[in-house]
């Protein structure tokens, strides 16, 4: 968090995308769209840059309008000059992150409602989906960032955000409770849930997607035998081949090792990666 004292309040704001509440990387991406929108539409451009910044400020201080309403602490931020206002648009640690790579690894977003319905993300986020899950949600991922398009970007949505189960609550007191609340993915739901997410919000598409692509960063980085140009699983056509190699060993059949989370897994294949070098090395 940054640290600041105006017109004699002490001040928080975030200083990336992991400390923003829910709220605001809602409004944080709303103000990327509209970004998007105005570059896409130059010359004349939809909304300028200094308006972008101006409301970037008052989501990330929290300052809403109108004034009345607003405490003590508040009004005193709004009452600053100009000049200082314009030091808090254009200070780099204050407002240039939110234009630069999100390196978004929370599961910030954890559920969202549509249409009368509450659709459900991994029980312990990104970074706990299954290998299986993975696999799915990366197809769709690298097509998407290949060549963005609507279709890809709902399916991709579709197949980590889920419906969640009924009585789960009562599931709760089972001994073989499982704590991911969603409905089990099957083709036919799928495809209906990506066509109903087409007429999601563009802001909470962005970001849903923020979210899977720091995930994928970070497994990146955790995993880079695994992930190299060199390693089994560098592209799309890969990862399934991946998973078959490693079925019937310690994880059981396909079905079982599908279910295994993504960091078991990937550490076992980084092992393997591993222990294949050196023996190529003794070779």
């Amino acid at each position: 968090m940054n640290q600041l004292r105006i017109n004699g309040f002490d001040w928080q704001s975030p200083a990336n995308y992991n400390e923003l509440t829910p709220q605001q990387l809602l409004a944080v991406c709303k103000l990327l769209v509209l970004r998007h929108m105005a570059e896409a539409s130059k010359p004349v451009a939809l909304i300028s840059d200094q308006m972008i910044r101006q409301r970037l400020v008052a989501i990330l201080f929290g300052i809403k309008h109108p004034v009345l309403f607003l405490s003590k602490k508040k009004k005193a931020f709004i009452e600053m000059g100009g000049a200082a206002h314009a030091t808090l648009m254009y200070e780099p640690a204050i407002t240039n992150w939110v234009f630069e790579k999100a390196n978004l690894t929370n599961h910030t977003i954890q559920s969202f409602k549509h249409n009368g319905k509450t659709y459900y993300g991994p029980a312990g986020g990104m970074l706990d989906i299954s290998v299986g899950e993975f696999i799915e949600a990366i197809m769709y991922f690298s097509a998407y960032t290949e060549k963005p398009s609507e279709p890809l970007l709902n399916k991709l949505i579709a197949v980590l955000y889920r419906p969640g189960k009924l009585f789960y609550n009562v599931r709760k007191l089972s001994s073989s409770f499982n704590p991911d609340r969603r409905v089990s993915n099957n083709a036919y739901h799928f495809e209906k849930r990506a066509v109903v997410f087409n007429n999601l919000p563009a802001n909470l598409k962005l970001a849903l997607f923020l979210q899977f692509e720091g995930a994928f960063a970070q497994f990146s980085k955790s995993f880079k035998k695994c992930f190299s140009k060199k390693g089994k699983g560098s592209s799309n056509g890969n990862w399934i081949s991946l998973l078959m190699s490693m079925s019937n060993d310690i994880f059981g059949d396909y079905e079982a090792t599908q279910k295994v989370d993504c960091f078991t897994f990937f550490t076992k294949v980084e092992q393997n990666i591993i222990q294949m070098e050196k023996q190529k090395n003794v070779a």
